[in-house]
């Protein structure tokens, strides 16, 4: 696995979530290509993982609230950027308190409940990224019902 520190190699992001009375629903946005996914980015300098995590939620979609001062797990990401091919995704939950468009315009942020999320995320991408973010999505809703 990439070394943690190489910020060429890790990112962060918000799985950003709202509480609704049939369960939790996850804000999604969406890449360049169109495909879902969440909020994330590299870590800019002076900053902690959790203030990039946050600033990602803000500028792509729009969410702000009160984020985990810890990732609750972590994930693969493919990218063209990295040699290696993918890099490590410390992923922190974000409740969102707030949202509004985002500075990104083009992210198009969406709310999704679970089923949908993983249906989402899995598209245009193969089998083992599907289970990789079904996962994380499984992850934070355990998270999420257990609080």
């Amino acid at each position: 696995m990439p070394q943690r520190n190489n910020k060429l190699h890790h990112r962060v992001a918000a799985v950003c979530y709202r509480r609704t009375p049939d369960g939790p629903e996850f804000l999604l946005v969406r890449t360049w290509d169109g495909a879902w996914t969440f909020p994330k980015g590299m870590i800019d300098p002076g900053m902690t993982e959790t203030q990039a995590a946050e600033a990602e939620a803000w500028e792509e979609a729009g969410a702000r609230g009160a984020i985990a001062a810890k990732p609750f797990t972590a994930y693969l990401h493919a990218t063209k950027k990295s040699a290696a091919g993918e890099v490590r995704v410390s992923a922190f939950l974000l409740e969102v308190r707030t949202a509004q468009p985002p500075p990104e315009t083009h992210r198009k942020p969406r709310w999704f409940a679970p089923p949908a999320a993983k249906k989402a995320l899995a598209g245009g991408r193969g089998n083992s990224r599907a289970r990789e973010f079904a996962r994380v999505i499984d992850l934070a809703v355990q998270k999420i019902t257990a609080e």
